[in-house]
């Protein structure tokens, strides 16, 4: 008995698990690569820090490497770093754009 009522709870169970909404990324585009970007300031580091992925300023000077690392590229004001500036506006417009049910209180 338990065995017939399990197979179709599990196939009620399937068909509705795809209704369930789950969260999406925004579209990162060019900028899915950078792990820090600026797109009006300067990027200092004062001290050993190791930075895995690419770093980036669009308008500022890029200060302290070496005495950390960039395991990445290093884009100061050039065409990677204006198109990353306009992704970085795309995102942030996506992410502006999506409801929110759910506000996170203050203490956090």
């Amino acid at each position: 008995m338990k065995t017939k009522l399990l197979y179709p709870l599990t196939a009620v169970f399937l068909f509705l698990i795809s209704l369930v909404t789950y969260g999406q990324a925004p579209r990162l585009c060019t900028t899915s690569s950078f792990a820090l970007f600026t797109g009006a300031g300067a990027i200092n580091n004062n001290g050993f820090t190791l930075i895995k992925g690419d770093v980036g300023t669009n308008a500022g000077a890029f200060n302290g490497f070496p005495p950390g690392i960039v395991n990445g590229n290093i884009h100061v004001a050039d065409p990677a770093a204006a198109q990353a500036l306009i992704d970085v506006g795309v995102a942030y417009g996506d992410l502006s754009a999506t409801p929110c049910g759910f506000v996170i209180g203050v203490g956090l």
